[in-house]
């Protein structure tokens, strides 16, 4: 059994693909021990919570090298990892420089586009000797970064998530869980589902023209875990913050243990994202869940979906494409069917944790 420490800047705040990963790995991984430190703006000093450790560094921005340096040692000495598993490039560049010379091996987990400016970065951790792998969740990025260091070190590792949390369920046993947060008459209607951040990159604006053009029976659900301030910034920021439309609109953010019967009280999941996302841990979810997931053609996404066999893909930017096939699928549900089983199908094979926690398990016993 080997000790593995894993950093990232933020965890307490976000629930996205390296969260998902983090909490599945630390919980499904039976072979190692896993430890998870992130910057936490709500403390001044080095907090526990069982296998968490939160380190009193900004979740956001610049780090103070001596001021890192010293709650990292500190963190480091604590738990003696054989493994650190790093999750954002800032921390990964400050490991490697401030502590490459010790005897750990590093794990570079990378979970954004490759950005051009990150080259040099890139470059500082392949020279690197205690560098062990970069995983990547897509062959999407891996081609991407190919493009500045040798393919040998990359490794693809697709996400996964818990299957037998998000499954199938009862309708209205799952509207009965949650009904407090939803108006009583959207049981009645067609719900379109989209538990992305609430952010311009992932197409909020999107999903509110596709609404407005689709008949009243659709109203939509935005689980999101954005603040309340923040969402009224998003909408104001594309003008529909005065809407009636908005009548028709529910917004989170909700508790993550409760998504799984969201999707379930769904008719349609969207993932109209506009940024090349590096994998999609919503649609998975949503396919899981036998849910008609409906996502742009960009990034990883079509590893994922392969088109009106397992999900549907349309082009980003264009709620058009969304409710054409939205309709057609209404008017078709023999083949809305189909696709749901196809995608619960899908993920089972390719993208159950279990599947994941292997992939990583065999990197850690290198």
């Amino acid at each position: 059994m080997k000790k593995v420490l894993h950093l990232t800047r933020d965890y307490a705040n976000t629930i996205g693909g390296v969260e998902t990963l983090l909490y599945n790995l630390t919980n499904s991984d039976k072979k190692n021990k896993h430890f998870i430190a992130f910057c936490d703006d709500n403390v001044s000093t080095i907090q526990k919570t069982g296998k968490c450790y939160h380190l009193p560094l900004p979740s956001r921005g610049p780090l103070d090298y001596q001021k890192t340096k010293k709650i990292i040692s500190e963190i480091i000495n604590e738990i003696s990892p054989d493994i650190i598993q790093i999750h954002t490039i800032d921390f990964a560049f400050f490991i490697i420089t401030t502590f490459g010379s010790k005897n750990y091996e590093i794990i570079y987990s990378h979970h954004t586009p490759v950005y051009l400016e990150l080259k040099p970065v890139f470059k500082l951790l392949n020279e690197s000797q205690c560098l062990k792998k970069i995983v990547v969740p897509s062959e999407y990025i891996k081609i991407e970064l190919k493009k500045i260091i040798p393919s040998e070190k990359i490794i693809v590792i697709y996400n996964g998530i818990d299957t037998s949390l998000f499954k199938k369920r009862d309708k209205f046993e799952c509207f009965e869980k949650i009904s407090k947060m939803l108006n009583s008459d959207f049981l009645e209607k067609r719900i379109l589902l989209c538990t992305s951040r609430i952010s311009p990159e992932k197409g909020v604006d999107i999903l509110i023209k596709t609404l407005k053009q689709l008949p009243q029976e659709f109203v939509l659900i935005l689980t999101g875990n954005e603040s309340a301030h923040k969402t009224q910034k998003v909408l104001s920021s594309i003008k529909w913050a005065n809407d009636p439309l908005l009548d028709r609109i529910i917004f989170g953010p909700f508790d993550y243990k409760y998504i799984p019967y969201f999707y379930n009280i769904s008719d349609y999941a969207l993932v109209p994202s506009l940024w090349e996302e590096p994998f999609g841990i919503s649609v998975i979810e949503g396919m899981a869940s036998e849910k008609a997931v409906i996502a742009s053609k960009v990034g990883g996404i079509p590893e994922i979906i392969t088109h009106f066999k397992s999900g549907v893909l349309v082009h980003p930017g264009k709620p058009k494409e969304i409710i054409k096939n939205i309709l057609f699928l209404e008017k078709n549900i023999k083949i809305k069917q189909k696709i749901e089983k196809g995608a619960r199908k899908r993920v089972l094979s390719q993208f159950d944790i279990q599947r994941t926690v292997k992939e990583y398990q065999k990197i850690y016993s290198l």
